[in-house]
């Protein structure tokens, strides 16, 4: 059985919407790999430099649904603080989802930002594909933890100098659909040309897609 979604899966997936969300025209600048879709990543730099970066924050939600969050990412802030508190329970029990981090706990834990499942802004209903804890050798293919990790991998291994800004964006088909189709992350980083992501990892299960107006997890694909 495959550890990852297959491309098949997503023939009829994006619409023109997601695709101005993710700033292409078209599916074509869309490239598949291991369940997820990678995006041209040279404008990042450009594109970053036009944001003011202070502490790791949250967007403001949208119809009470959580929106993004952008951040500095650095060796001090992937560090583990003393005495910090619990993880906090899923609100999202006996739904199916997984209780997802917009901005990843490995990657701000050494901050003072809230990454407990009780900040809202920064919690959303992710499948247990995109969210299955996933090292940098990606044995569940390019989900959301397998960047995350390749980010705190490379920052401790590689470059421990590394600065890296960091967003991600949930991407919603329409204002009917309460659950993301995705999470879109884009990142630039000048000391360690591997943490340039530009890439959109799909909210879905290894065996297909979900009915993303229902509150609990149904597959319907």
């Amino acid at each position: 059985m495959s550890k990852f979604p297959k491309e098949e899966l997503f023939s009829d997936f994006f619409t023109d919407d997601m695709l101005k969300e993710l700033g292409v025209e078209s599916k074509k600048e869309l490239k598949y790999c291991m369940g997820s879709f990678v995006m041209d990543n040279s404008i990042n730099k450009e594109y970053f430099s036009n944001i003011d970066f202070g502490h790791p924050k949250n967007f403001d939600t949208n119809d009470n649904l959580p929106t993004g969050g952008n951040g500095i990412i650095s060796l001090k802030t992937i560090r583990e603080v003393r005495g910090r508190g619990p993880k906090g329970t899923s609100p999202f029990k006996k739904t199916g989802f997984d209780a997802g981090h917009i901005l990843g706990r490995q990657l701000f834990k050494g901050t003072r930002f809230n990454t407990s499942k009780k900040n809202k802004k920064n919690i959303y209903k992710q499948t247990k594909w995109s969210n299955q804890g996933n090292h940098n050798t990606a044995k569940w293919g390019h989900n959301q933890t397998y960047i995350e990790n390749y980010i705190v991998y490379q920052i401790k291994n590689k470059t421990p100098d590394a600065v890296v800004k960091y967003r991600a964006n949930l991407i919603y088909c329409n204002s009917e659909e309460k659950i993301p189709r995705g999470i879109h992350i884009r990142s630039s980083c000048e000391q360690n040309e591997e943490l340039n992501f530009n890439v959109f990892i799909p909210n879905v299960e290894i065996e297909g897609r979900i009915d993303y107006k229902d509150d609990n997890l149904v597959i319907v694909k």
